[in-house]
This record gives structure tokens, C-alpha cells and sequence, in this order.
């Protein structure tokens, strides 16, 4: 459970380094090399993530 807090911390670290603070309606993909080596040092126990989900128009 410690693993997935601070893989999200990452990823949000990351992101603001990348674009600042962009807000919660937009969303940007990371690029494919963060995922790996943030999921590298933050595994899952079970092997399984999410990976960036796209809010679908409406």
C-alpha cells in the first residue's frame, strides 16, 4: 500500500516538473520512461497498474 502513495507522489512530482501546476481538468500523458522507472522503484505487490486513463468527451 506504501508502494502505490508514493508511486501517485511521484508521478505527481514529476508532472509538476514537467508543466508546473496544470490543475485537475487537464491531463497529460507522462512519458514512457517515467511509468518504468517510477513502477521500478514503487512496485506493485501484485504486479498490476492502471496506467493513464483519458476523460472521455462528452
Amino acid at each position: 500500500m506504501m508502494s502505490k502513495f508514493l508511486r501517485s507522489v511521484a508521478y505527481r512530482q514529476f508532472t509538476r516538473l514537467l508543466w508546473s501546476y496544470i490543475g485537475s481538468s487537464k491531463r497529460y500523458p507522462l512519458p514512457c520512461c517515467a511509468y518504468n522507472e517510477i513502477r521500478k522503484q514503487f512496485p506493485s505487490q501484485n504486479g498490476h497498474y492502471r496506467g493513464f486513463e483519458d476523460e472521455e468527451n462528452e
